[in-house]
């Protein structure tokens, strides 16, 4: 906002940062993830054929991860629509404390839910179906189909790929041909001729000079690592808010507990829904946009249904709560999950009708140790969704109504006017979340390199 003082493109750029921290992480992690487990064989292949490291990650590397990639590009699409609804009305507080709105369906939805007007909701619902319905039809099914080209195997597999109507018309269009003879050329100045420039200007040579000293670079990092956690630290002590610090730790608990039961529901549930969508070509044309459409929809869309069950029924149980978090933590595992199953070498699924696995030891044997990786991306995903979820799932609000509950994530919504506060229970979740990478997923990242690799 201070770059483009009495400007919109300030708000705007507020808006797009937010829809990207949104979408990006997923994406990251599932290149992650594919780059730790790519085939030995094929590493070694490229090894032979003298492919440098920019050679190796986009001849390789790169194009073997391409189908997660795409996969958890649906998904973060999906995350985009949920994290609209507070990107498009947010609360900052540079340069001054005050709501920015932007027209939108994100806003549309936060104005239709204060004012309590339902036929508003179900107007942006339609928006929304009609804009992931399009955007499903013209760009993720012409590539989800394309993604076929570079599944890893050495058989012809029984799985069609899914069709698209979209993708057949661009391959036998002439514009299509035109800009593949041109990317081809791109392709080959990328892939080589960049190389040479590079070594042209001497940086491969500062390169190799510079790894001799790695381990007084490794130092130095760590250094200044070291000295901004210590000047963040002191800053944050004199801006926090620790006045509730007695009691977040009792909401803190509360709040973890829920969001690990409705990331294991999820998980549960969902991933052999995942398994059973994606073990059938016609299932998978069927379901996957429908289960795009739903992901879409964010959590904010089902509040006047949970307010209308809590005033029908007049419980005062936090039912409602897991439900609501669940919106946001099950279509990671129901999207990786048919990525991970798509990616199965189909060599792999002759071996196991060969010796005909079923029933629990199909699971064991073969399913879980090929999904795993897949797993470990949907779990990291999930429960960082899981924590946004939350923050809107205990306290919701329909026009003058609020339904709370007791938790962090209701601390941080009721204290949205309160910097100091939302930030000190924002800080609460990241030292948690960062506790679970260390102790728990850094580790079963290890552990499926290791053991869950082609």
């Amino acid at each position: 906002m201070g770059l483009f003082p009495n400007n919109v493109l300030g708000v705007e750029a507020v808006a797009i940062f937010g829809v990207f921290t949104a979408q990006a992480w997923n994406i990251m992690l599932a290149l992650y993830q594919s780059l730790r487990v790519t085939p030995e064989d094929l590493m070694t292949v490229a090894k032979q054929f003298g492919c440098n490291s920019w050679q190796r990650f986009w001849r390789l590397e790169f194009l073997y991860a391409t189908p997660s990639i795409l996969w958890n590009i649906v998904i973060s699409q999906s995350a985009a629509w949920f994290a609209l609804v507070a990107c498009e009305q947010a609360t900052i507080v540079v340069p001054k404390n005050e709501t920015l709105v932007l027209p939108g369906i994100g806003s549309y939805i936060q104005i239709a839910l204060d004012t309590a007007n339902f036929g508003a909701v179900i107007n942006a619902v339609i928006a929304l179906v009609i804009c992931v319905l399009l955007v499903n039809v013209f760009i993720f099914q012409p590539l989800i189909k394309g993604t076929a080209h570079y599944k890893y195997g050495t058989s012809t597999d029984s799985q069609l790929p899914q069709q698209s109507q979209v993708y057949d018309l661009m391959v036998m269009a002439k514009v299509p041909l035109l800009v593949k003879r041109l990317h081809r050329h791109i392709r080959y100045w990328w892939l080589y001729g960049a190389p040479k420039q590079w070594q042209k200007l001497g940086f491969s040579r500062i390169i190799r000079i510079l790894k001799k000293y790695t381990v007084y670079w490794r130092i130095a990092w760590w250094l200044v690592i070291a000295v901004g956690l210590y000047r963040l630290g002191v800053l944050l002590i004199k801006y926090l808010d620790w006045i509730n610090l007695s009691v977040l730790f009792k909401w803190t608990f509360l709040t973890t507990s829920r969001v690990l039961i409705a990331v294991l529901l999820s998980a549960l549930i969902f991933i052999p829904l995942a398994v059973w969508v994606a073990s059938n070509a016609r299932r998978l044309k069927l379901i996957q946009p429908v289960g795009q459409v739903l992901g879409s929809i964010p959590a904010d869309i089902y509040i006047p249904i949970v307010a209308l069950m809590i005033t029908l029924t007049g419980t005062t149980q936090h039912w409602w709560v897991i439900p609501l978090i669940m919106t946001g933590t099950q279509w990671y595992f129901f999207f990786n999950i048919i990525a991970g199953y798509l990616a199965i070498p189909s060599d792999i699924k002759d071996v196991v009708n060969i010796f005909h696995l079923s029933g629990w030891r199909w699971w064991t044997h073969f399913l879980i140790p090929s999904l795993f990786p897949s797993f470990i991306t949907a779990i990291i995903n999930a429960a960082g969704a899981a924590w946004n979820a939350d923050i809107a799932a205990e306290l919701i609000s329909w026009g003058t109504h609020q339904y709370a509950v007791t938790g962090l994530g209701a601390y941080i919504a009721q204290n949205i006017n309160n910097k100091p506060a939302e930030a000190t229970g924002v800080l609460i979740i990241c030292v948690i979340v960062g506790l679970c990478v260390v102790l728990i997923w850094q580790p079963l990242y290890r552990f499926a390199e290791r053991r869950f690799h082609y």
